[in-house]
């Protein structure tokens, strides 16, 4: 059991670290058994706020060998969603940066190279992936998209430099969030990123999980939640600069920022974005208290609905085997007795179980249709109820326990 507890913050190293949330101890939340019966390890779930540059950080940290390496069951090509929103990000961004298609692009993080195929598509000859998770990096190289199965840190990238040189643009989507030596991950961009460079990351904007109960994007991959104010801090201490952000529907409510090393003007959406947050009152630490009891609030409403679905003899699947689903799961002390199979499309987890509460994942059939789905992945709600209009109008209803009403 790989794992240490955080005593300082991993941005500004400050000791005041508050209480935020306890989930408990949880098994690893994309590592799915193949077995009902196959023993497990359980980490501890404590999320803290830094009472300094507030940043919201996980402190029991998993080693990232465990984290990400193995059966790390995570494939960006296997939502169509996810296949179109890339397609879409790679036209924004050479739109946007047209400069940037001469060198390289560098993406950490590009799992099995969507969004990489993308900037190739497009034209881009000189791209690059870096990807600790071997069965996501290992498809990306037999497709021609060269990826180097490592974690990205300082040492990497002076490799990279005396192969490659600088980077024209470095992308990372959804891996910033993931990093613990953060300090170390952005230094290492900037040693890679040209002088005119531009630096890209998204990740889930804090905001949205705080005043949303978003309590299922914790798991230990996320080891850190941003606002822009720890973001400003970290940045700042390393000497780059953010010049613009945009929203984005992925996650729950994300945001793509764009970081440079000169000091460019600041969009127009980028203060308001930081005026926004001053009006959130995210510097005060009495803003993050009481989400704990939110979230207990929601497990105790969730459990006794369930439970009297089930005692009524309804039958009820859960919808989307993803690692939110089963932060959920977990928390809620689910298992097969309420919830009696996970119907996902993807075909690494299908006949596998969840973590911890060891529920069979299964292909969704036509044939085999329940009387409630427990939404799993609500962050798709929007295309998912349309996908399933039929299973609603013969009176099929979806269960979403972090939003009022909670049946659909």
């Amino acid at each position: 059991m790989k794992f240490y507890t955080r005593s300082h913050c991993r941005i500004c190293n400050s000791g005041n670290l508050r209480n935020f949330l306890n989930l408990g101890k949880t098994p690893l939340a994309d590592n799915f058994p193949q077995t009902r019966n196959l023993k497990e390890n359980y980490y501890p779930l404590t999320v803290k706020v830094c009472g300094k540059c507030k940043l919201v950080q996980l402190v029991n940290i998993v080693d990232d060998k465990i984290l990400f390496g193995g059966d790390y069951a995570f494939f960006t090509g296997a939502s169509p969603l996810s296949i179109k929103y890339f397609k879409d990000y790679a036209k924004e961004t050479s739109d946007s940066f047209p400069k940037q298609s001469q060198g390289l692009i560098l993406e950490i993080a590009s799992n099995d190279g969507t969004l990489l195929q993308n900037f190739v598509n497009l034209g881009y000859k000189n791209v690059l992936g870096v990807d600790p998770a071997v069965p996501a990096a290992t498809l990306a190289n037999k497709m021609g998209l060269k990826t180097i199965i490592k974690p990205f840190d300082m040492k990497l990238a002076k490799q990279i430099k005396k192969e490659y040189k600088n980077a024209d643009l470095i992308i990372a989507n959804n891996v910033v969030a993931h990093i613990d030596s953060l300090v170390e991950f952005v230094n290492a961009a900037k040693l890679l990123l040209d002088d005119e460079g531009i630096f890209i990351f998204e990740c889930h904007y804090f905001p949205n999980l705080l005043f949303s109960d978003q309590f299922d994007n914790i798991y230990h991959e996320h080891r850190s939640y941003f606002s822009l104010l720890p973001l400003t801090w970290l940045f700042k201490n390393v000497g780059l600069y953010i010049f613009d952000i945009k929203s984005a529907d992925t996650q729950g409510g994300s945001i793509r920022v764009f970081v440079s090393k000169r000091m460019r003007r600041q969009s127009n959406l980028l203060k308001k974005f930081i005026k926004e947050e001053g009006e959130m009152r995210l510097d005060k630490l009495d803003t993050y208290a009481g989400f704990q009891s939110r979230v207990d609030h929601i497990r105790q409403r969730t459990k006794i609905k369930l439970t009297e679905l089930k005692k009524k003899g309804y039958k009820i699947y859960g919808y989307g085997a993803s690692a939110k689903g089963n932060t959920m799961l977990n928390y809620l002390d689910l298992n097969s007795k309420i919830i009696d199979k996970i119907v996902d499309k993807t075909p690494f987890k299908v006949g596998k179980f969840t973590p911890g509460t060891k529920i069979p994942v299964v292909m969704q059939s036509d044939k085999d249709v329940p009387d409630y789905y427990l939404l799993l992945v609500w962050n798709y709600l929007p295309s998912i109820l349309e996908r399933e209009k039929e299973f609603r109008k013969k009176g099929g209803k979806f269960i979403v326990p972090t939003l009022l009403p909670f049946i659909i």
